[in-house]
């Protein structure tokens, strides 16, 4: 792992099709995908092909709407999730962060899922140490959603 990207682990009590699945179903997602019970998402747009491209909407507790999407490099289930990630501004504008990259690898053990997350190319440590906060809240949210 370099400066620029950060990996978090998961073991997920649910086979890889299930957490798979969890990640790319816009219902599963509206159910789980926040970093904590103050944020919900409120819009899930998918084209779920590689190459195509999301969107999601997080409402925070005070209203505010956080708009990230991405374009998908690469739909391996269950083992492989690939995408591009970035932030936009409340109208839909890209540009308010560089486009970084996301990996998802799952792993059957013993029925479960190791999930590995890597997010990379991050410029800076703030932003770097912004995700791996949001992402170990999503991730908690996965596992009690799989539970």
């Amino acid at each position: 792992m370099s400066d620029d990207s950060l990996e978090l682990s998961q073991q997920l009590a649910a086979p890889p099709t299930a957490v798979y699945r969890a990640w790319i179903e816009p219902v599963q997602l509206q159910q789980w995908f926040r970093p904590d019970d103050a944020h919900r998402l409120t819009l899930v747009e998918t084209d779920l092909r590689t190459g195509g491209d999301f969107r999601f909407d997080l409402q925070t507790a005070a209203g505010e709407t956080l708009r990230f999407g991405g374009l998908y490099r690469r739909l391996d289930e269950p083992r492989r999730l690939i995408f591009t990630w970035h932030w936009e501004d409340e109208l839909g504008i890209d540009g308010l962060s560089e486009d970084t990259y996301v990996e998802l690898a799952f792993a059957e053990m013993a029925g479960q899922t190791h999930l590995t997350l890597l997010h990379d190319e991050f410029l800076t440590a703030a932003d770097l140490a912004w995700h791996q906060q949001f992402w170990q809240g999503v991730l908690a949210q996965l596992d009690r959603f799989l539970s």
